[in-house]
């Protein structure tokens, strides 16, 4: 479902917008939302993750050390 909305721009934000044609503006505003609200959630995301790090306790030994386990186990 699409809605219409009205919007404010300031001047130099009307006058990039004057350049795109007629008939892609709404999809460019749309996809600049779109990829906008996508940075803001990966950032919430990333915040969110920090967080859950710093509550967490390290993890004995490295990556390394646990592939080389998990793989020495099943020969």
């Amino acid at each position: 479902m699409s809605h219409r909305i009205q919007i404010t721009l300031e001047d130099h934000l009307w006058e990039f917008v004057q350049t795109i044609p007629k008939n892609e503006r709404s999809q460019f505003i749309k996809q600049a939302i779109s990829d906008q609200l996508t940075r803001i959630r990966r950032q919430q995301a990333m915040e969110e993750m920090d967080i859950l790090r710093s509550k967490l306790k390290p993890l004995p030994g490295c990556a390394e050390e646990w592939i080389r386990e998990e793989r020495d186990g099943h020969l």
